[in-house]
């Protein structure tokens, strides 16, 4: 049904919708089929944006560049509670994707570098859309 559609597909139609949306303002709404259902890619895109997350610098670490993204599963934990929701306004400064495969330690270092280099910038610290904490995986199925 509608409401225990996944995670996954949720955001996979949000992506697909964004491809090929041109313009809010004309021509006809386009429909995204969802789960058996149809849904309005302007609502889609609206709920995207609603439900976006970001990853504070300072919640950033060693330990959390380290090791697989956890998902669903007996005993696995997930770190999503390290993420907030994206202010209204508020832009997103650098999208990451982890990698358990990356070296950690070259990784954060790096990781370091940017965010210091950022802060002399703009006098404030950035903030990353990081998939390991930004979507729950627990929703995931």
């Amino acid at each position: 049904s509608a409401g225990t559609r996944s995670y996954a597909t949720t955001f996979g139609s949000w992506i697909n919708a964004a491809m090929h949306v041109k313009s809010f303002s004309r021509g006809p709404m386009l429909k995204v089929k969802m789960v058996g259902s149809g849904a309005p890619a302007r609502e889609l895109l609206m709920s995207a944006l609603a439900n976006l997350r970001c990853i504070e610098w300072k919640n950033i670490s060693l330990q959390l560049m380290t090791g697989a993204i956890c998902g669903p599963g007996p005993g696995s934990t997930t770190q999503y509670h390290l993420s907030r929701p994206v202010f209204p306004g508020e832009e997103i400064d650098f999208f990451l994707s982890h990698s358990w495969h990356d070296h950690a330690v070259y990784k954060f270092q790096k990781l370091e570098e940017v965010a210091d280099a950022f802060y002399a910038k703009h006098g404030r610290h950035p903030t990353f859309w990081l998939d390991k904490v930004c979507i729950d995986q627990s929703r995931i199925r």
